[in-house]
């Protein structure tokens, strides 16, 4: 998982503080999703429900939503590819 992990802390985790947290952190939690409680990929392996109801928001259309700003195509595949690739290790 090393490489995943050293991907998580460089990568996704910037994009998840920069396009995700001011909604889905441990104080706002709207809709009851706290994404800032994965604070290693240990913690994603542990959560995997969670990181599949991301994917399948992200692919409806649902996250972000309309109001907020997109999150740009690259950062977007980058969340995706990681994730699948996370949940399949």
């Amino acid at each position: 998982f090393a490489p995943l992990a050293k991907e998580y802390a460089e990568t996704i985790r910037p994009i998840l503080a920069d396009s995700c947290l001011s909604c889905h952190s441990t104080e706002e939690k709207q809709g009851e999703l706290d994404l800032e409680r994965f604070k290693t990929v240990d913690d994603v392996r542990k959560g995997t429900g969670t990181w599949i109801k991301v994917v399948e928001m992200i692919h409806h259309g649902e996250m972000p939503p309309k109001d907020s700003d997109p999150l740009p195509d690259d950062k977007k595949r980058a969340l995706l590819d990681w994730i699948d690739r996370t949940l399949e290790a």
